[in-house]
């Protein structure tokens, strides 16, 4: 999620930039932006958005290159499967404090990621739970998702903790 991008003078392609130099190049745009004369955030239904999706599976990319369709649903299935391996990461863009991007962050969250636990078993994901906590806080609406609803295959260290 790249925040602030309602703060004056932001160059959002230089950030892409630095989080692919410095982060990870396999990331999808999922989003179009329009900075004026206000923002106006939009899905990226561009083909070349799809690239880092693609490039990384033969069935597509014969079907890419040769120039044949390729259905969104299997783009959808392949970028869940990447993101579900950590070997590609979304990009969503918004301004935290303004509530503006969350709601799509939220649902690509909640769509993206496999819960936590055995089928059925409700997804606690303490990690994230906390990540929730801290959002909710920050004083940003979360628009009505719970913690316990939000939760996903996402782990990482805390401070202090051990991975």
């Amino acid at each position: 999620f790249i925040n602030k991008i309602d703060q004056a003078g932001v160059d959002l392609q230089s950030v892409v930039q630095s989080v692919r130099d410095k982060l990870s190049a396999d990331i999808i745009i999922k989003q179009t932006v329009s900075l004026s004369p206000e923002i106006v955030l939009e899905e990226n239904t561009d083909i070349e958005a799809w690239d880092a999706v693609i490039e990384n599976n033969d069935e597509l990319l014969e079907k890419y290159i040769a120039g044949e369709p390729i259905s969104r649903e299997k783009l959808a299935r392949e970028e869940q499967q990447r993101v579900q391996d950590a070997s590609l990461f979304p990009v969503y863009y918004g301004s935290a404090k303004n509530g503006l991007g969350i709601q799509p962050l939220m649902d690509a969250v909640t769509g993206l990621f496999q819960p936590i636990g055995e089928q059925g078993a409700p997804p606690y994901a303490a990690a994230f739970s906390r990540w929730s906590i801290q959002i909710a806080a920050s004083g940003v609406s979360i628009y009505g998702y719970t913690a316990e609803r939000c939760a996903c295959g996402i782990r990482w260290p805390w401070p202090g903790e051990k991975s």
